[in-house]
């Protein structure tokens, strides 16, 4: 395969990770938008139960054991828990393999120093200190010790036994508007809700000083709901090109790096190919230096050896002389 074609696949292969990280920001956009409008409700049982008893309880009302998976969810929750509960954590399948009950597995955990730590292997399940520092409260226990127990919901869902069950506190918590007020979307829609807010304050002032201009007032404010509304949709425009351009950049970065990793070995693999040409070449010149020497002296011999054939000419030349003189 040329180095053309490599590249060609390389190219190929970015072009369809690309597609799938679109398809991705897609279906999350989706998500984040349904899950904008639930309103995450939690209870807490007036019973305590075991860890099983505690979940079939729940269960049997439309709900679960509670899961939280961030540290907000954690710091909300470690601020109403006034006793130890169970949550919805545990190893029970498999040891030392924790999974929530939606079989979902850990990724960060708010352990007490030193925890889990399955005393005598019989702790599976979890529960919840709020005693200890709020990122540092769970630990390990055996399932059957009686704890109550802390569920979760979404209050515009169709699960609404466990706010009809007598006792059990409910606490909410807006999921929606806590993802939003993230980075620069919560900038923005803070200086929209500015923005609202003083032209509501015009509207009521202007209206309170002349009542009769207050139809064109109403329509100057719609047109300026509008345009902030505008903006608004502009702002999320350009958010989404500069994700996109950065996700580009980023592809663009990644394959110049490796195209440099490549270009560096091929420069290393031409050093190492140099440093042994640059051997061979020194050899050939030793071996050229030992053949002169050779050369040299076989020279030295032909000449010598030229001397002694002329002397042994000059000998039969006398003896032929010798030999052809009369007796």
């Amino acid at each position: 395969m040329t180095e053309k074609d490599q590249l060609k696949n390389n190219f190929n292969s970015l072009n369809q990770e690309k597609l799938e990280l679109e398809t991705r920001v897609t279906s999350l956009r989706d998500e984040l938008k349904n899950k904008t409008t639930k309103q995450a409700c939690f209870s807490i049982s007036n019973e305590k139960k075991s860890w099983s008893e505690s979940r079939k309880f729940c269960r049997d009302r439309g709900a679960d054991l509670i899961i939280i998976n961030t540290e907000e969810k954690q710091r909300f929750i470690s601020s109403f828990v006034k006793e130890r509960v169970w949550i919805g954590l545990s190893d029970t399948e498999n040891e030392s393999n924790m999974k929530w009950v939606d079989n979902s597995p850990l990724n960060q955990g708010f352990w007490v120093k030193g925890e889990p730590n399955d005393d005598f292997g019989k702790e599976d399940c979890i529960e919840l200190r709020p005693e200890n520092p709020v990122l540092n409260n769970w630990n390990d226990l055996p399932c059957s010790e009686k704890r109550k127990g802390i569920y979760d919901y979404y209050e515009n869902s169709n699960h609404r036994n466990i706010m009809d069950t007598p006792g059990p506190q409910r606490h909410c918590q807006d999921e929606g508007r806590a993802r939003k007020c993230r980075g620069r979307r919560c900038l923005v829609l803070m200086t929209v809700c500015l923005g609202l807010i003083c032209v509501l304050l015009l509207v009521f002032i202007t209206l309170y000083i002349t009542i009769t201009a207050e139809r064109d007032l109403l329509k100057s404010y719609k047109n300026t709901v509008e345009e902030f509304n505008h903006t608004i949709n502009s702002l999320q425009d350009n958010y989404t090109d500069l994700m996109t351009e950065k996700d580009q950049l980023k592809n663009n970065f990644n394959s110049l790096s490796q195209k440099k990793l490549e270009l560096e070995t091929r420069v290393n693999d031409l050093s190492a190919e140099k440093s042994q040409l640059q051997r061979s070449v020194d050899a050939l010149n030793q071996k050229k230096l030992e053949l002169e020497t050779r050369v040299n002296d076989l020279s030295v011999e032909k000449g010598q050896r030229e001397v002694l054939q002329r002397s042994f000419d000059a000998l039969n030349q006398k003896k032929l002389e010798l030999e052809t003189r009369p007796r």
